[in-house]
């Protein structure tokens, strides 16, 4: 097992290579029970598909959680295998850092895992296992999906939330929120988002799925040094942008582009935040069939499809120059770094 500062050095000396800053491994219960996809991979799957796919390194989150499992109820837990889910990704980020590095050690330099966290309920308990994990597995970043969760975001502001950012602080490792601009979630506002990200100077944060193209969030999130933007599963947000769907931002508020066309969206966001924007495919959610439910108790669905190799085939479409900054040099400074200002 490698330790971080000589990940970070192998990585910086591979110039060619690429990362992808979002991708899941494990089970979603709750996509399972609902019949939803996707609702799992292996950390074995993942590696092979890296491989073909000619990237370098992958970011690593678990999928979902068994605390949730049986019900929208905030409180809910299941008992499994004879253990209980005491808190938010318990068993989860044990799972991932078990897979990684006790399971399958020679794929470990493979990988980068960020733990997820819940903002609202037993931070305590949540971190003080976080921390026995970074006393025996290197750590290399947090990631929160408010929206499932149905967690607000700013109870990180919070005295009890508070110890989660404090922990990234400590360890100085980057923070990845899932981004919502829809009219029924509340939880993950992208600028209720940016609200704690300017609040947090000193610790980075990372902003999925292009905050939904809005473009006064992409703006924002330009000019705050501590940070970036992910494009996970751009093609299926591109697809929605075209439907005009609720989960994007409205015409007069979204980023000017041809989402008919995602590679030319994807050059023309790229050339307007060259510093900020970071690749990543959110493996295996460029495929998402789902549904969830809104503040008002409102079952809204997904039905989404994007084959497995689309977002890597357009990463290689793009310049060198391009390619680099968004999969390899802002990567980096996500991680280790910070932005060049």
């Amino acid at each position: 097992m490698i330790s971080k500062e000589q990940m970070r050095e192998k990585i910086a000396s591979e110039s060619g290579a690429v990362i992808d800053v979002h991708t899941h491994v494990g089970i979603s219960p709750g996509g399972y029970i609902s019949q939803g996809y996707p609702y799992c991979l292996s950390l074995e799957d993942l590696a092979i598909r890296m491989n073909i796919l000619g990237i370098s390194y992958s970011v690593v989150f678990p999928l979902g959680s068994f605390y949730y499992a049986l019900s929208r109820s905030k409180e809910k837990k299941v008992r499994i295998s004879g253990r209980i889910s005491r808190f938010p990704y318990e068993l989860a980020n044990q799972n991932l850092l078990n897979e990684i590095f006790e399971i399958f050690p020679g794929y470990s330099q493979l990988f980068l895992p960020f733990a997820m966290f819940d903002p609202s309920r037993k931070q305590a308990a949540q971190v003080k296992l976080l921390r026995t994990l970074a006393d025996r597995y290197p750590l290399y970043g947090l990631k929160t999906v408010t929206s499932y969760s149905q967690a607000n975001i700013t109870d990180l502001l919070s005295p009890r939330g508070r110890c989660i950012l404090e922990f990234a602080r400590d360890l100085d490792i980057p923070v990845t929120i899932h981004t919502s601009v829809a009219p029924g979630d509340p939880w993950a506002n992208v600028f209720s988002i940016l609200d704690v990200v300017s609040d947090n100077p000193e610790v980075r944060f990372c902003l999925a799925h292009t905050c939904r193209f809005s473009k006064t969030a992409l703006d924002t999130a330009d000019r705050l040094d501590n940070c970036f933007v992910d494009l996970s599963a751009f093609h299926i947000h591109c697809q929605l942008a075209v439907q005009d769907s609720p989960s994007i931002a409205g015409r007069d508020e979204r980023f000017d582009a041809d989402y008919h066309r995602p590679l030319e969206a994807l050059k023309q966001l790229a050339e307007a935040y060259p510093q900020t924007l970071c690749w990543g495919t959110d493996t295996p959610a460029y495929y998402y069939i789902n549904r969830w439910v809104d503040d008002q108790g409102r079952m809204h669905r997904s039905d989404l499809k994007c084959d497995w190799d689309v977002e890597a085939l357009a990463l290689r479409k793009l310049d060198d120059q391009t390619r680099r900054r968004l999969a390899y040099d802002n990567p980096l400074r996500l991680l280790f770094a910070g932005k060049v200002v």
